[in-house]
């Protein structure tokens, strides 16, 4: 009788340790790239035409290290962007930022080559992609 008790304790023990190692593998914190002034040739928001806003690198900067609730879009979900923020390196790679919904999607190549895609959240960013403007009055 002692004996089932054990094993049954142990069983269940040992599934609660499987499930808390699979859910911390399947919720790693997600970054986004880390960017300083100097890795940057410039920034700017346009509509997908040839009207583009240029947008001071320190102020942009400033948002972008406030970006929270950040996930990955694995899927490339999210609606047809009718804006967007691109971050030109001047090692001559991108990050894009499109609008989607109440977030907004970065996008970027890693250093294998691989297309990352994430969904994340900072309100003057948002304002910047749907209305032109970091504040709104």
């Amino acid at each position: 009788m002692k004996k089932k008790h054990i094993i049954f304790l142990v069983s269940g023990l040992f599934i609660i340790v499987a499930i808390i190692v699979i859910a911390i593998l399947l919720n790693k914190k997600v970054k986004l790239p880390k960017l300083k002034v100097e890795d940057i040739e410039r920034i700017y928001c346009d509509e997908f035409d040839d009207n583009d806003i240029q947008l001071d690198i320190e102020e942009f900067l400033g948002y972008y290290n406030q970006i929270y609730d950040i996930r990955n879009n694995k899927k490339g979900e999210g609606t047809t962007p009718a804006s967007r923020i691109i971050i030109e390196l001047k090692d001559g790679t991108e990050i894009g930022i499109y609008n989607s919904g109440d977030q907004f999607e970065v996008n970027f190549i890693n250093s294998d080559g691989k297309i990352c895609q994430y969904w994340g959240k900072q309100q003057e960013i948002a304002n910047m992609l749907y209305h032109g403007v970091y504040g709104l009055n």
